[in-house]
């Protein structure tokens, strides 16, 4: 946001302006990364919204800023693998949003 700050400070040469500007920045980013962006990814990746925010917390302390930056993708991953099985599916269904996010197939023969 500093850019166009700046910017728009050598532009208009008013302190007002610009304040109204960076206000509208800030206010833009916070609503779109508090609540649009992760209202939007934990519809998609089927995730608990109330635990969403610990998965970067738990993924970073176990595998550092990589963890953190690959939280979503992971736990994703350790969904699907966990509701494959009947011994592990109870990790799925508390992982995720679903009561059964990924159902086993009918193996009928």
């Amino acid at each position: 946001m500093a850019v166009p700050v700046i910017l728009a400070l050598g532009q208009f040469a008013s302190l007002q302006t610009t304040l109204i500007l960076l206000a509208l920045l800030v206010a833009a980013q916070t609503w779109v990364g508090k609540v649009l962006e992760p209202s939007w990814i934990g519809r998609k990746t089927e995730h608990e919204p109330c635990r969403r925010p610990c998965r970067p917390v738990v993924w970073g302390a176990l595998w550092g800023i990589s963890g953190a930056i690959l939280a979503v993708p992971m736990t994703s991953i350790l969904i699907i693998v966990t509701s494959s099985f009947a011994s592990t599916r109870f990790i799925a269904v508390l992982l995720s949003e679903r009561a059964d996010p990924y159902p086993p197939a009918n193996s009928e023969s």
